[in-house]
C-alpha cells in the first residue's frame, strides 16, 4: 500500500495543531479539567 503522507508531515501535524481550536472548529465537546484536554460525552456533555 503506497505512502501518501511522510512521516515529517504526520509528526508535524500531530504535534503543532492547536486541539482546543481545531475541536471548536468541528464542534466537537471538550473541555480543559486540571489542564488537560478531555472529550465529553456527546449527549451529557461530561
Amino acid at each position: 500500500m503506497p505512502r501518501y503522507f511522510t512521516d515529517d508531515l504526520l509528526r508535524r501535524l500531530r504535534n503543532d495543531i492547536a486541539w482546543a481550536t481545531l475541536l471548536k472548529q468541528l464542534d466537537w465537546p471538550h473541555k480543559l479539567r486540571q489542564g488537560q484536554l478531555a472529550f465529553l460525552c456527546p449527549r451529557c456533555q461530561e
